[in-house]
């Protein structure tokens, strides 16, 4: 049906602005209902409730004209139909029919629906129905008009009374509810409405009737008996009051359960019932004609849907009453039996109403219940959720609709049955699961034969527990996961090629930078063992292609083994002393590019902080060489301050500039990712990895700080190195005990390695600051010579011929040696860190050696407890 709760919303043209908010009070629901209180499906799928008394007053507010015909349209039928009755059939009584007047519920009905700037139409429409039975035609006696005469106050007097009395509880309901809609959901604020609709008139009318037996005889005492203020009005009308409130929650119940076009037919159908009734009595067929149709109203209430239900009474019974007069006909009984009847009947008819308020609110959670439970099972349907039940008390099954087109089984069955479905190895699983009494929860995947013949994965939810009838049951959830279950096995497949992948490069990249690092270490060791006052242009030249090379690969072994680094060793340092090193380091790199590199140190440099000084200085090089090659400019500065953070911890704040070509502004996002080597800043100087500035950043990081690039307005770059150093202790700066027995030109070297030239030239470095140094050209010739010579300290290649270094570690340590061993790799790239590990390596070091590196990690080991 069109009715105003079932249409579309309006328009924007035709709500007014502000009026959107109360759509959206209408549709959502209200604070109360944030909080679910029945299950999480219930909750989620549950329609969004709407109330229907809100969408009439918004469809009379959105068309006005439209809605406020159709108001008066039913008000002038019910009049007519009405006041005919009263006066061919009824009391027609003057005061008995003004204490409440029939205009009383138009003018509540409109007061709560109307809007404030159209309270004029009920109004109106009050003051027309209010004068029709002053004059209305169908009466058997004097018509009311000549019957007052020209006692024109008596009528205002009791018009006051009548729009009084509908101002009051018209404007209650509204204040009513909006409370409930604040509390409670919109179908149960509806309800709750409609019963309080029923006390609140009563109450009123009550009150009406109080003062209209106070103050009309004595504000009009020549007409007061003629129309019909006696001793009697107060117990006829008081029977009125209690059939009025019916009546207006009659009116209110049909608005918010408007029939569909099936339940208008059939509740038609049944009004027609209501005037047959009222010929079998005019035939002898009845108990009491009241109560008659009282109870056959409960009975049509209980029996046929609740819009239909509705429309049936407020149709048939309104008619029955114009073709007998019945529940207008009032008059003083003095039967006690009659009496007693007459009050049942007032009984019945007022249970019409609240069982039809009780049977709304079972009807509108079971419609709740219902749209749940289906969208619901649509959705598991389509995602392939089955439900299942086993009782294994009486041996039987049940199953859904879902379930049993995955299982490709009967509905329902005994338990046998539905174990076939599932694959040989599984069943006894499950039937060890069905057999337990008390289960909180198992998840089972289990393979299954389809209907169809295809193998299918399923995940089983089950739980077990004992039911109210004493029976043992286990109840779940079956999810076809065949297909998650192939993506998971594609996608596992897929991801041990790529590790397979990814370690074949780890071993390719580790054999290229062996055999490339090997060479280049050889020369570095060469070359740093020629005087340096003979070297020449080419040998300088050597020197730094030699340098960077040894550089590009370190940066590639921090880059794709940064977990391979050196562990963060925070030590006592000062500042300035670290920082005139850097400068003085990269000298003849500035001199060599015709840069001037100055250093510039604030108060606080001299001071003792802790840091970790190898990062610290890494980080440090690498940005003032990137901007020594790079920056094209004339000058690069190092400068050095102190600063606190609001919590007073100390930052040491490194600061390299340059007055160069600067960085692109395209290119700032990407300077500090591997690899980018931006366009502007490079343009000139193609050299490089473009892992330095990632590499450094990577370092900060590690350490709790922070690098930053600012660019500077002059030309040129700036990139600012923020570490948390605080100041070192006295404690910090002791000198620990060395748990060295022997001092380092005392201590017996044990060498293995398989490259003449390298073991040549790094035994040559090693006798200087050692007691001897014993060569081995592979892992079984280490062994040997471990048996002949007892060495203090064993250095072992990784890749030789015969046994590699962590394998001939491994047997050394096997044989109880506890003495240092440290590995040696060219490798920048690959797994020789971990190989070396496993084996019993005390650490690892790279080529070439580092000599003063080497007594730093001798050191670090012995202090941490290994003897000599």
């Amino acid at each position: 049906m069109n009715g105003p709760h079932n249409r579309k919303a309006a328009p924007d043209a035709a709500l007014p602005h502000w009026s959107w908010s109360l759509v959206g009070t209408a549709m959502q629901p209200q604070r109360a209902i944030d909080q679910p209180t029945e299950p999480g499906e219930a909750f989620v799928f549950r329609d969004f409730e709407r109330s229907k008394v809100r969408a009439i007053r918004l469809a009379i507010e959105a068309y006005p004209l439209r809605y406020s015909i159709v108001f008066l349209a039913m008000v002038l039928f019910w009049t007519a139909l009405m006041s005919a009755a009263s006066g061919l059939h009824g009391n027609n009584s003057i005061a008995l029919n003004l204490t409440p007047h029939i205009a009383l519920y138009c003018a509540i009905l409109g007061i709560f629906f109307y809007p404030f700037r159209l309270l004029w139409v009920p109004f109106a429409t009050f003051v027309g129905v209010f004068a029709y039975p002053f004059f209305q035609p169908f009466v058997t006696e004097q018509p009311w008009y000549q019957t007052i005469g020209f006692e024109l106050h008596l009528v205002w007097h009791l018009f006051a009374l009548n729009i009084a009395a509908a101002g009051i509880i018209g404007m209650t309901m509204r204040v009513f509810f909006a409370y409930c809609e604040q509390h409670v959901r919109p179908h149960l604020a509806d309800l709750w409405l409609c019963l309080f609709s029923y006390s609140v008139f009563v109450t009123i009318c009550l009150l009406q009737l109080y003062l209209s037996i106070q103050t009309v005889p004595t504000f009009a005492p020549n007409l007061a008996l003629r129309v019909g203020f006696d001793d009697d009005l107060a117990i006829l009308t008081f029977n009125r009051i209690f059939r009025g409130g019916v009546v207006l929650t009659g009116f209110l119940l049909a608005a918010i359960e408007f029939p569909d076009r099936r339940e208008l037919r059939l509740g038609l159908a049944c009004a027609t019932f209501f005037p047959t009734i009222g010929l079998l009595q005019s035939f002898g067929f009845s108990m009491y004609p009241m109560l008659d149709i009282a109870l056959f109203a409960i009975v049509l209430v209980i029996l046929l849907p609740v819009p239909s239900g509705i429309l049936a009474c407020i149709v048939g019974i309104p008619f029955y009453s114009a073709m007998t007069g019945q529940f207008l006909n009032d008059a003083v009984q003095t039967d006690p039996a009659t009496i007693l009847l007459e009050r049942y009947s007032i009984i019945g008819i007022t249970l019409v109403v609240f069982v039809l308020a009780f049977r709304s609110r079972s009807r509108h959670l079971l419609r709740s219940q219902d749209s749940s439970m289906r969208r619901l099972n649509r959705v598991r349907d389509f995602a392939g959720v089955g439900l299942f039940s086993i009782n294994t008390s009486a041996g039987r099954y049940r199953v859904d609709s879902t379930a049993s087109r995955i299982l490709g089984c009967d509905l329902g069955g005994v338990i046998g049955e539905f174990l076939q479905c599932f694959d040989v190895d599984a069943r006894d699983e499950l039937t060890s699961v069905f057999a337990r009494r008390r289960s909180s929860g198992d998840m089972l995947t289990i393979g299954v034969q389809g209907p169809k013949g295809n193998h299918a994965i399923l995940q089983l939810l089950v739980w077990s527990e004992m039911a109210d009838s004493g029976d043992d049951v286990t109840y779940g959830l079956m999810l076809d996961v065949t297909e998650n279950s192939r993506r998971k096995e594609a996608l596992q497949s897929a991801l041990d090629q790529l590790s397979l992948r990814e370690e074949k490069q780890r071993q390719l990249f580790s054999i290229v930078s062996h055999e490339v690092r090997t060479p280049a270490s050889i020369i570095s060791m060469l070359i740093d063992d020629l005087p340096a006052d003979t070297m020449s242009t080419t040998q300088v030249q050597l020197r730094e292609a030699t340098d960077q090379l040894m550089s590009v690969l370190g940066d590639m072994r921090q880059a794709v083994n940064p977990d391979k680094n050196l562990p963060i060793r925070k030590e006592a340092f000062v500042p300035i002393q670290m920082g005139q090193s850097v400068v003085a380091s990269l000298q003849k790199t500035a001199s060599g590019v015709g840069i001037t590199l100055v250093g510039t140190f604030g108060s606080g440099a001299d001071v003792h902080r802790m840091g970790d000084t190898v990062r610290c200085r890494q980080v440090l090089t690498n940005l003032v060489r990137n901007a020594l090659i790079h920056s094209g400019g004339q000058t690069v500065s190092l400068d050095y301050r102190i600063q606190h953070d609001r919590d007073g911890v100390a930052w040491s704040v490194w600061t390299i500039t340059d007055d160069g070509d600067g960085i692109a502004p395209e290119d700032e996002a990407a300077i500090f990712e591997p690899f980018e080597r931006g366009k502007a800043y490079h343009r000139k100087k193609k050299d490089g990895s473009g892992l330095g500035l990632f590499i450094a950043r990577s370092a900060v990081t590690v350490l709790g700080g922070t690098l930053v690039y600012e660019r500077v307005e002059t030309g040129g770059a700036r990139f600012i190195v923020s570490l948390p150093e605080p100041e070192a202790t006295s404690c910090d700066m002791e000198t620990h005990p060395s748990t060295v027995s022997k001092a380092p030109h005392d201590l017996a070297i044990l060498m293995a390695e398989d490259n003449a030239i390298v073991a040549e030239v790094m035994s040559s470095r090693l006798r200087r600051d050692f007691a001897s140094v014993t060569l081995a050209p592979d892992g079984d010739a280490l062994l040997s010579e471990f048996e002949k010579s007892r060495p203090d300290v064993v250095l072992t290649d990784l890749f030789m011929p015969g046994l590699d270094g962590d394998e001939a570690t491994a047997e050394l340590r096997r044989r109880g040696f506890q003495g240092p061993i440290i590995g040696l790799t060219a490798a920048a790239v690959g797994e020789d860190w971990e190989r070396f590990t496993r084996a019993g390596s005390n650490a690892v070091m790279f080529k070439p050696l580092d000599m003063r590196q080497l007594h730093t990690v001798l050191n670090q080991i012995l202090q941490s407890g290994t003897k000599i």
